[in-house]
C-alpha cells in the first residue's frame, strides 16, 4: 500500500526562493557526502586487507574475546568515534585476556597497547574520517554548526528524497505565506529548536546517535501550514493492489495524521529507533505555535493567503 501527498492545490502566489535553495543545498550535500564516503570505503577496505601485519591481527584476535569485539575495521572506528584514543585502547586491553608471551602480565598488557596505539595511528594517517559522521549532529555536544550541517545531509537517496517531496509541498506555500525573512527565521529557529530538543531527549541516556536530516523543518513546515491554512487541499496519491486514486485532503488532516504516527512510534519505539522522532514530534510543535501566533497577529494576511 502506498499514500503519498504530492502536491498543494496553493493559492499563494510567488517564487518560494529559500524553500528551492534549501532543496538545492541538501542535494549538493548529498553528492559532496557521495563522493566522499565512496572514498572513505574504499580506504577502509584497504587498510584491513592490506596494511595489516601478523602482529596487529594477533592482537586483534585476542580482542575478538571481549563481547565479540575486534574486527577490523570495528576496533578502530570505536576508538575514533571515542573521542579519547588512548583511553579507549587502555579499555580494551585492560578487558582483554593476555596473550601468554610475557611473564610478567604488565609487559603483557603493554605490548598490546603500544602495538594497537601504533596501528590506530596508522589508521587515522591512512583513513579519513567520513563526510557523513562530521556533519552530524552529536546530541551529547551540542554545537551550532553541526546544527545546521546534519540538516542539510542525509543518510541515503530514498531519505533524501522524501524529506525533499515533503519539504517543498509544505514550505513552498509556507515561506509565501509568511514572508522572506520570517520564513528565513523560522528555519533557523526550527533548525535550533529540534536539535536542542533531542539533546534534552537523550540527557539520561549515556550514549545517543548522531541524527542527519531534514525531518524536523519538514514537520515544521507541516504543522505550520496546517495551523495558518487547515483547509488547504493536498494532493494524496492512493495505491493497494488494483485500487489506484488521487484525491484531496485537508491539510490539518494530513499533519495530525503524521503528527500523531510520531507521536505513537516515539512512545513505542523510543530511544531504538534510528528515526528521530524527537525532531519530528518537537518540529511539529514549533510549527504548530508558529501557525498560532499568525492567526493570532497576523489574520489579515492569512485570509489574503486563502482567497
Amino acid at each position: 500500500m502506498i499514500f503519498l501527498p504530492y502536491k498543494m492545490d496553493a493559492r499563494t502566489r510567488g517564487i518560494p526562493l529559500f524553500t528551492g535553495a534549501i532543496c538545492l543545498v541538501c542535494m549538493m550535500v548529498f553528492w559532496k557526502q557521495l563522493q566522499n564516503d565512496q572514498h572513505y570505503f574504499e580506504a577502509l577496505a584497504a587498510f584491513c586487507s592490506k596494511d595489516l601485519d601478523r602482529g596487529d591481527w594477533i592482537v586483534l584476535k585476542n580482542l575478538a574475546a571481549v563481547n565479540g569485539g575486534g574486527h577490523c575495521p570495528g576496533v578502530f572506528l570505536d576508538i575514533r568515534e571515542s573521542g579519547a584514543p588512548d583511553a579507549a585502547i587502555s579499555a580494551l586491553i585492560d578487558s582483554a585476556p593476555l596473550l601468554g608471551i610475557f611473564l610478567n602480565p604488565q609487559d603483557d598488557r603493554d605490548y598490546q597497547y603500544g602495538h594497537l596505539l601504533e596501528t590506530y595511528q596508522r589508521f587515522e594517517s591512512r583513513v579519513p574520517a567520513s563526510l557523513t559522521d562530521k556533519l552530524a549532529y552529536d546530541p551529547k555536544n551540542p554545537d551550532l554548526w553541526t546544527m545546521v550541517s546534519s540538516t542539510f545531509s542525509h543518510g541515503s537517496l530514498e531519505h533524501l528524497m522524501g524529506n525533499l517531496l515533503f519539504f517543498y509541498i509544505f514550505a513552498a506555500s509556507v515561506e509565501l505565506v509568511l514572508g522572506y525573512l520570517r520564513f528565513a527565521l523560522f528555519i533557523l529557529i526550527s533548525i535550533v529548536a529540534t536539535s536542542l530538543a533531542y539533546t534534552y531527549a537523550t540527557l539520561s541516556l549515556d550514549e545517543a546517535r548522531p541524527t542527519i536530516g531534514l525531518s524536523g523543518v519538514v514537520m515544521a513546515n507541516v504543522a505550520a501550514l496546517a495551523v495558518m491554512l487547515p483547509r488547504a487541499r493536498i494532493r494524496c496519491f492512493f495505491w493497494f493492489l488494483l485500487i489506484i486514486r488521487i484525491f484531496h485532503v485537508p491539510a490539518i488532516v494530513i499533519a495530525v495524521w503524521f503528527v500523531g504516527w510520531d507521536l505513537y512510534e516515539m512512545q513505542h519505539q523510543g530511544s531504538e529507533s534510528i528515526t528521530n522522532y524527537v525532531a519530528h514530534v518537537s518540529g511539529a510543535g514549533l510549527g504548530a505555535s508558529t501557525g498560532m501566533l499568525m492567526r493570532l497577529f497576523s489574520s489579515a494576511r492569512l485570509q489574503t493567503a486563502s482567497k
